[in-house]
């Protein structure tokens, strides 16, 4: 991309961050993106805080590098790890997924419970605990913990058979239907792809809050804001990283994406750009 064309750039360690990425294109069609699939490290919630900020950090410099105008961190998991020291690192507009989903589901909720569901390590940061608390006193946070099977599901192309899928889900809420809420937010990126087997295992009674569509919206608003907002007679250039298997990122975007295969590509960030 030219010094001229300034992209969007969002990040996540796989193909999660994608569901943030269809509502940015459904918003602004004509923005250029770069996306970046860390899918040679995931899960991070394996990693120690240390390398979740070196592979964060590394991906940063590169869509500097390549003169972005925003940068989405398009995982929850590194957003609560990383958001308020990465906003001071670079001189760049950087967000997160979290906020977004907060604030939705406080205006949603109608009885002050709200589970939220993501992985430990988004879990054990208590970002969304502190966050909701902060928007209302007396909300009730519950906290689901999963483990990365669901997400992998979604990184393998949601192959295997329904039933498992639903099971998986129903053994994951089971122990909290009793506590009442009448919100989830999807906690983590992946999730929204499940979205029509979480609704279904919570018999559709429940506000489902996927922070990406927030996070898009606050995306447009910052661009409209610095008056940097792409204009639409120019067509949009969508470019595609991984830093896993390529097959397998090429097979998931097809799904979901029209996208040339010269657009999507495996990079080392550590070997060739730092």
């Amino acid at each position: 991309m030219s010094e001229e064309v300034r992209p969007i750039a969002l990040f996540d360690a796989g193909v999660g961050g994608l569901s943030v990425l269809k509502h940015i294109i459904k918003f602004m069609p004509n923005e250029d993106i770069i996306y970046f699939s860390d899918s040679a490290h995931r899960p991070y919630s394996k990693n120690t805080d240390h390398l979740i900020k070196k592979y964060s950090y590394d991906i940063i410099k590169y869509f500097i590098k390549k003169n972005s105008k925003i940068i989405v961190i398009a995982c929850n998991t590194i957003t609560s790890s990383i958001l308020p020291e990465a906003q001071k690192y670079a001189e760049i507009p950087i967000i997160g997924v979290i906020e977004a989903g907060v604030k939705e589901a406080v205006s949603k909720t109608k009885n002050n419970t709200v589970l939220v569901m993501g992985s430990r390590t988004t879990i054990k940061k208590q970002m969304y605990l502190r966050m909701l608390k902060k928007h209302s006193e007396n909300i009730k946070v519950l906290e689901l913990p999963c483990m990365p099977d669901l997400a992998n599901i979604v990184e393998e192309g949601i192959i295997i058979p329904k039933y498992i899928i639903m099971n998986k889900l129903k053994s994951y809420f089971e122990p909290y239907l009793q506590e009442g809420f009448d919100t989830l937010i999807l906690a983590c990126t992946h999730f929204p792809f499940l979205i029509d087997y979480i609704r279904e295992a919570l018999n559709h009674k429940i506000e489902i809050v996927d922070p990406g569509r927030g996070t898009a919206l606050r995306v447009m608003e910052i661009l409209e804001k610095n008056k940097n907002i792409k204009p639409s007679k120019n067509k949009a250039i969508r470019e595609f990283y991984t830093s896993g298997n390529l097959s397998e990122f090429k097979n998931f975007i097809s799904k979901f994406f029209k996208i040339k295969d010269d657009n999507i590509k495996k990079i080392d960030l550590g070997v060739n750009y730092l």
